[in-house]
């Protein structure tokens, strides 16, 4: 069975954020997680200690700060993490399609 867990990395809430430009945000600054998908990592991990054969697979759209969100997955059980490497900040629908292209590219999911 295959778990994908999409989460995003979100700037920390401790963090100082400095405002750059219209638009922009000085982006020196920790990025965590999203919290409610940090819940989404937690359930897919606990549902495979009860399928020993599924996988839990941690997949995010984002720059390469992204990284840090998926060493932190893998750290809290995921077996695989994937990145969809951006220089830019997609609206939600450029990155809904670039992660189900990315899954159905993976394999066939059976949990997303």
């Amino acid at each position: 069975m295959k778990i994908y867990v999409c989460i995003k990395s979100v700037p920390d809430s401790a963090a100082t954020i400095k405002i750059v430009g219209a638009n922009r945000f000085d982006e020196n600054i920790t990025f965590i997680i999203n919290p409610y998908d940090e819940h989404a990592i937690e359930e897919a991990v606990r549902l495979r200690s009860t399928n020993k054969k599924a996988e839990v697979i941690a997949v995010s759209v984002g720059k390469a700060g992204t990284v840090n969100s998926l060493q932190s997955a893998l750290a809290m059980g995921a077996d695989r993490a994937i990145h969809i490497v951006t220089d830019n900040a997609p609206d939600s629908f450029i990155t809904a399609l670039a992660l189900k292209a990315c899954i159905l590219a993976d394999g066939q999911p059976d949990i997303i």
